[in-house]
């Protein structure tokens, strides 16, 4: 990936990828470096690949689906750390009923090896996806 812009649009690709099934995209866009961090929508804050990762493993077992675009987004990048903020705006499939979702979220990316792998995700906390995906290792 080129830049900070590409790597933000690809998480969103690998995003809808696990809405509908397949989790392997989300595999290749973080980083697999200790220090990642998710804060996503279900509370708690996951650390390293094995918990980041597997809860959008989780989403893809649980059957969550749903379409999520970023919009209002900005992109700020430095030589090798970079990120995007903005709102996520779509809905969710949970237990067969669509649930619009809208919600601010930060994103950052580091310049590993020639490649922008995302290291944190951060979005507002939406009760109203219940707790889909959320593994037993989540601290808070």
């Amino acid at each position: 990936m080129t830049d900070v812009r590409t790597a933000n649009d690809g998480f969103y690709v690998a995003l809808n990828a696990a809405f509908n099934g397949d989790a392997a995209p989300m595999h290749d866009v973080w980083s697999q470096a200790d220090d990642i961090t998710l804060l996503g929508p279900f509370g708690g804050c996951l650390v390293g690949p094995a918990d980041v990762v597997g809860q959008f493993d989780g989403l893809v077992a649980a059957g969550m689906g749903g379409h999520v675009e970023p919009i209002e987004v900005r992109i700020i990048q430095g030589a090798d750390i970079g990120y995007a903020l903005g709102v996520e705006e779509g809905h969710n499939i949970v237990d067969g009923e669509r649930v619009p979702t809208r919600h601010r979220f930060t994103s950052a990316f580091r310049l590993e090896n020639g490649r922008w792998r995302m290291i944190h995700h951060h979005t507002d906390l939406a009760p109203n996806l219940g707790e889909v995906g959320v593994t037993a290792s989540t601290t808070t």
